[in-house]
């Protein structure tokens, strides 16, 4: 089983070709009683995608932002990116998902004022259909090929971003995700 530690974040991410705004959930999970073994970790490689991997998921340019970031990120903290011949201690990969949610708000219709039993009063309800964006990093160990380090980062999407802010985003959803490897013991 794996152990869920889960924070709520102000930030911005991308999870797919839109770009989110609003707050951020970031959470890590890991097996535990491995954080020792998460820490000794030096030396990395990144997994293949998938062949026919979604286009509206991993639309080009996304897949290079978000290893550029995890790169730049694990190699100022000392990691190494190095190639599969060259016995990694663990494999990064990533994921993409978009879900249809529905959000319910009221909306007061007499302005502060009450106009009695003929006017216009009272609460009506608003739904809103928007879509959620989650970015998924995994890390697993690479003698094992067992998964053994976890973090996502949800939030709203939004479309029409410029591409600058696109790169941005994910840098940003991308280190707060990695801020919990590796995991401190507890």
């Amino acid at each position: 089983m794996l152990v869920r530690i889960a924070s709520g974040l102000c930030a911005l991410l991308l999870a797919s070709s839109c770009a989110t705004t609003g707050p951020i959930d970031v959470a890590t999970e890991y097996a535990p009683g491995q954080e020792a073994q998460l820490a000794a970790y030096r030396t990395y490689v990144w997994a293949e995608q998938p062949p026919g991997t979604d286009p509206v998921l991993y639309p080009p340019g996304v897949e290079k932002n978000v290893k550029d970031s995890v790169d730049r990120i694990l190699q100022g903290r000392g990691y190494q990116l190095v190639g599969a011949a060259d016995s990694p201690d663990f494999v990064v990969g990533w994921h993409a998902a978009v879900d249809t949610k529905l959000e319910q708000s009221y909306v007061d219709n007499h302005y502060g004022y009450y106009w009695g039993p003929w006017g216009v009063g009272g609460a009506q309800p608003v739904v809103t259909e928007y879509e959620e964006g989650t970015l998924v990093l995994d890390i697993a160990d690479a003698a094992r090929g067992e998964l053994v380090w976890r973090g996502t980062a949800n939030a709203r999407i939004e479309t029409n971003v410029s591409d600058e802010e696109k790169r941005a985003r994910i840098d940003t959803a991308a280190t707060r995700i990695l801020e919990g490897f590796p995991p401190k013991p507890q």
